[in-house]
């Protein structure tokens, strides 16, 4: 009952800043020419492994990507989601432009009394002031664990492209098990 799940298909230490950028480009209709800076506070190992590189600001590879705190951030506050498809922007001008307004820094709050170092302060700047938020954890942990429907949705956005038309029918099998005598029935349908 501990297990967390990841939402984003990213490094771990840019979920929480994720979700502060994603919530705050909602709550206050963002879009990016109103972005002037974004600064992201992290603990000393996200910055390790996300933001303390030359590298990191424009990755060009997948996993330079998923490793990029500035790729991931860019990319959420673009569009508001961001997802594994999304790897494809790798190198697009816009994601680019707006990942060179981004600064990540050690945040002290974030390594003092925590349980785990995940968390993120996420401060937007823009022509109409400051936008700040904290979030201590990260979507995905047991106290934040996905419903069924956005598991579901995970698994189907992972499953559609490798299992064609059966991704629906795979996800449903799993869900509902106990129909089965077997449960090689219901994994059957994942097999290509």
């Amino acid at each position: 009952m501990k297990i967390g799940v990841k939402p984003y298909p990213s490094c771990r230490y840019t979920h929480a800043a994720l979700d502060a950028l994603i919530a705050m480009r909602r709550e206050h209709n963002l879009t990016p020419d109103q972005i002037k800076r974004v600064e992201i506070g992290l603990h000393r190992n996200g910055i390790t492994l996300t933001g303390d590189a030359a590298t990191k600001r424009h990755p060009t590879s997948i996993v330079g990507g998923q490793f990029s705190m500035f790729f991931t951030g860019a990319l959420a506050l673009d569009q508001g989601r961001f997802g594994w498809d999304d790897y494809d922007r790798l190198g697009d001008a816009a994601v680019d432009a707006l990942a060179d307004k981004f600064d990540v820094v050690q945040d002290d709050r974030l390594e003092i009394g925590r349980t785990h170092p995940f968390g993120a302060r996420v401060s937007i700047t823009t022509d109409d002031g400051v936008h700040e938020r904290l979030y201590a954890d990260p979507s995905g942990e047991p106290n934040s664990f996905p419903d069924a429907q956005a598991m579901q949705q995970k698994f189907l956005t992972l499953a559609r492209p490798v299992l064609n038309g059966r991704a629906d029918q795979l996800a449903d099998a799993i869900l509902s098990l106990e129909r089965f005598d077997r449960v090689e029935k219901a994994t059957q349908l994942g097999r290509q």
